[in-house]
C-alpha cells in the first residue's frame, strides 16, 4: 500500500488527521554506540 493510496482512503472515509506538532524539545538524529548508528523517527521529509 503507498502513500497515495492511504491518503485517498482517508479521504473517502472523511477523516482528516491533524498537522504534526512542533518538537518538544532538541532530538539526536542518531546515537553511535561500539560502532553502531541507531536511528529512529526518520523518514522521507518531502512530498507533504
Amino acid at each position: 500500500m503507498d502513500q497515495g493510496y492511504a491518503e485517498l482512503k482517508l479521504r473517502e472515509l472523511g477523516i482528516e488527521l491533524p498537522r504534526a506538532s512542533s518538537p518538544a524539545a532538541k532530538y539526536a538524529n542518531c546515537v553511535i554506540v561500539n560502532e553502531l548508528m541507531f536511528v529512529s523517527g526518520k523518514g522521507p521529509t518531502s512530498g507533504a
